[in-house]
């Protein structure tokens, strides 16, 4: 009786062990898909032909779609060659190198965005082989608008400079003739001053 006591306790204790591994792993998942779906960022993953295997909310609302209407199916499906090229071009690179790239690129039709942050990274298998890949596209737009503020500002203050530099020019360039006409002058004053001084009055 008490080695079918102890066989029951490790039957119970391995049944409640794996139940609350799976509940645990149930809550991450969960949690992770609210991360995902609720992130400000727009995240989709792709396979290695880039078609959409997920896309989050943010994802749909940027490109005014669907998740249906975009699960299975390129960019190129979507949009343009042209439009999709920088995008399309960032993914081969990195199912080919196997690198995490980041770079600023300019939405497609994504409303009241002006420029994304765009973070691709390759997804592997337990193999470690790539089989998809990921991306967060950041919206920047208001760091785009201040960088371009800031360069305006820049250029205006150096074509400011360029012109004070230039009037500044041309005032030394006017006191250097006026300053040579007054030697001139003065030498002219002080010949004529030696010649009347040197003619007999009486």
């Amino acid at each position: 009786h008490r080695d079918n006591l102890q066989d029951a306790f490790k039957a119970t204790a391995s049944d409640v062990l794996s139940q609350s591994t799976t509940e645990l792993l149930k809550l991450a998942e969960e949690r992770f898909k609210a991360f995902i779906e609720n992130s400000p960022a727009a995240i989709s993953i792709k396979d290695l032909d880039r078609r959409f295997l997920m896309v989050n909310q943010t994802f749909e609302a940027n490109h005014n779609l669907r998740r249906d209407e975009l699960i299975g199916k390129t960019l190129e499906d979507m949009y343009s060659p042209e439009e999709a090229a920088v995008y399309t071009a960032l993914e081969r690179k990195v199912a080919e190198t196997g690198e995490v790239i980041q770079q600023e690129v300019r939405p497609i039709r994504a409303p009241g965005i002006d420029l994304f942050l765009t973070t691709k990274f390759p997804i592997r298998n337990p193999k470690d082989e790539i089989v998809a890949i990921g991306t967060i596209n950041t919206d920047i737009s208001e760091l785009g608008r201040t960088q371009a503020m800031l360069r305006q500002a820049r250029d205006e203050l150096e074509q400011r400079v360029k012109e004070r530099t230039k009037d500044l020019a041309e005032e030394v360039a006017m006191r250097t003739r006026a300053e040579a006409v007054l030697r001139e002058s003065e030498e002219r004053l002080r010949l004529l001053l030696e010649t009347t001084s040197a003619i007999p009055w009486e």
